[in-house]
């Protein structure tokens, strides 16, 4: 009886260590919260899109609305959210051990009978499968889980470039739809111009050369507005295709582009908040932290792993408790050369990162003094050139009053004028442009607050 309890307890507690070393898992501290975080932000993707109570785009929606309906519905950012949990599902499979209990049974027969001192019952670890060392899946896990920080990461990026394209698409069609209107108060003017040459031609006091000049302007224009009128249609579908609707549904849009400001951050302070929460930087960060720990994780391979077992006989007269250990050494070469292979990773991690970061710096210098000079230009349009080419038509005019022969010089004024309108147009959309793009380097919020979801860890 005693040796029937002692058997008992030797195999229940070989039984136990070998359950709890093969169905232990590592977890990284903040994979938790990670998880939980990620379950938040992915609130509007668990339900199937036909089930989803997304509120309808109004017919002239302001950008907080046009952003806020493309990332729920746009597939893209959704793909990259479902990237960010399968990610973190790697984390547990990560920081388990490979190798699980395995039960044995034999019998010994002498003379085709057998005794209870001939069956044995034994239980060791999976032989496919040796037990690592515990700072083994523990590194594995922490790769895993920065792997996964960086996957949350590119879920923010894309929700951002999202919103870059939202915007910048928006402002293009608002801009190409206000040229439409200054070309077509052009053709107006032409028009104008054209009466008064076949007035003057009828009358000896003009040619016919300047007649077909006006009239060949009044087709280039038209021209013009065509492909003005193409450009707001492809315009159109790409913004309903950054919102995942049909391409031709129509958007309303403001008459005008948004105001411009006339203060602009330091180009110091725009790359601080750049280099400090830039999500594709974070990304490289976080890539390069599961590079540095793979180095790590290639020197364990030295460390050796080891088996456990146990056999018994149900009659508990013989036991027999087995160990075994690897001597990994004999792999020196191999354990060498993927050292090495993961330190060169590391240093491939880094250099891109490092490049990452120029590359971010560079564009935001490019951005910023070219938003300057933009905004100068304005400022010289609005301040000095409208002024004198209103005071040009005004003379005009009283040219015209006073019985002189102004009109046609005021009408071309007008022309230079709606010309000039043009040039603002598209140095405003510009500088918006660019200001959108400076946004999402900084990862910065919506101005109302209705800003995407908050970043991943």
């Amino acid at each position: 009886m005693k040796n029937i309890s002692t058997h008992a307890l030797v195999v229940v507690c070989v039984l136990l260590l070998l359950t709890a070393m093969g169905g232990c898992t590592m977890m990284p501290r903040g994979a938790g919260a990670l998880n939980r975080l990620a379950r938040e932000e992915g609130a509007a993707y668990r339900a199937p899109a036909a089930t989803q109570n997304i509120p309808a785009l109004p017919k002239k929606p302001d950008v907080d609305e046009l952003v806020c309906y493309a990332l729920i519905r746009s597939p893209q950012v959704e793909a990259a959210y479902w990237r960010f949990r399968a990610a973190l599902e790697k984390i547990p499979q990560a920081g388990t051990q490979m190798t699980t209990p395995m039960l044995s049974g034999g019998a010994q027969l002498a003379n085709g009978s057998a005794g209870a001192g001939s069956f044995s019952l034994g239980i060791a670890n999976m032989g496919s499968s040796d037990i690592r060392w515990p700072t083994k899946p523990a590194a594995d896990a922490k790769i895993a889980f920065q792997r996964a920080r960086a996957a949350g990461q590119r879920f923010r990026n894309a929700q951002f470039l999202l919103r870059q394209e939202v915007l910048t698409a928006w402002y293009r069609l608002i801009a190409v739809r206000r040229l439409i209107r200054q070309v077509q108060m052009q053709i107006a003017a032409y028009k104008a111009l054209a009466q008064i040459a076949v007035v003057r031609m009828t009358t000896g006091r003009g040619t016919a050369v300047r007649s077909i000049n006006t009239l060949t302007g009044i087709t280039r224009l038209k021209l013009k507005i065509s492909a003005l009128r193409q450009e707001a249609t492809s315009d159109l579908i790409h913004l309903n295709l950054l919102l995942n609707r049909q391409p031709h549904i129509p958007i309303l849009t403001p008459a005008h582009l948004p105001t411009i400001s006339d203060h602009l951050p330091a180009l110091t302070t725009i790359i601080r908040q750049a280099l400090r929460r830039n999500p594709g930087l974070r990304e490289r960060r976080r890539l390069l932290l599961a590079a540095q720990t793979a180095v790590q994780r290639a020197k364990m391979q030295y460390i050796p792993n080891f088996d456990l077992g146990a056999t018994s006989s149900l009659d508990g007269v013989m036991q027999n408790l087995s160990a075994a250990i690897t001597f990994p050494v004999v792999r020196y070469r191999a354990i060498h050369a993927s050292i090495r292979q993961a330190v060169f990773d590391a240093f491939q991690a880094e250099s891109r990162m490092s490049g990452n970061r120029n590359q971010l710096e560079q564009r935001l210098a490019v951005d910023l003094a070219t938003m300057r000079s933009d905004r100068q230009q304005v400022a010289l349009i609005d301040g000095r050139l409208l002024p004198r080419l209103r005071q040009m038509e005004n003379f005009s005019s009283i040219g015209v009053e006073q019985g002189g022969n102004g009109l046609t010089s005021g009408l071309k004024y007008g022309l230079i004028a709606i010309e000039v309108h043009q040039l603002r147009v598209g140095l405003k959309l510009d500088w918006l442009i660019r200001m959108a793009d400076i946004e999402t380097a900084v990862a910065a919020p919506l101005e109302t607050g209705r800003a995407p979801p908050r970043p991943s860890k």
